[in-house]
């Protein structure tokens, strides 16, 4: 894990991390091979096998990019084979749902 901080207030810039990395968020899991944060635009960048999982509900593709703040996140697909696609399995009702809080705080795991 590779941590940069920026020179003028030692506030982390982003955080890159390899390997088997998990970020988790209230009940919501995202692995991937590669993740870097990026404080500033407030996003996280998953690639490498990128899966997010809230509950039941699981969702993968090529690229996902998480936006923390809007607690919102991208899919994209490409490429060939199975990476070619945007796979979203979803269970509608309540399990799986993000409780109505905002949560701004999340933990980033390299194993």
């Amino acid at each position: 894990m590779i941590i940069k901080y920026s020179e003028k207030d030692q506030d982390v810039d982003s955080v890159e991390a390899s390997g088997n990395v998990r970020v988790i968020q209230g009940d919501r899991q995202a692995t991937a091979g590669h993740a870097v944060y990026d404080n500033k635009a407030g996003k996280i960048v998953f690639d490498v096998s990128p899966r997010v999982f809230q509950g039941d509900n699981v969702v993968s593709g090529r690229v996902i990019t998480y936006f923390v703040e809007e607690q919102r996140s991208v899919v994209t697909g490409g490429g060939n084979g199975a990476d070619a696609r945007v796979e979203a399995e979803i269970h509608p009702g309540a399990e799986g749902k993000m409780a109505a809080q905002s949560l701004k705080t999340f933990c980033i795991a390299v194993t």
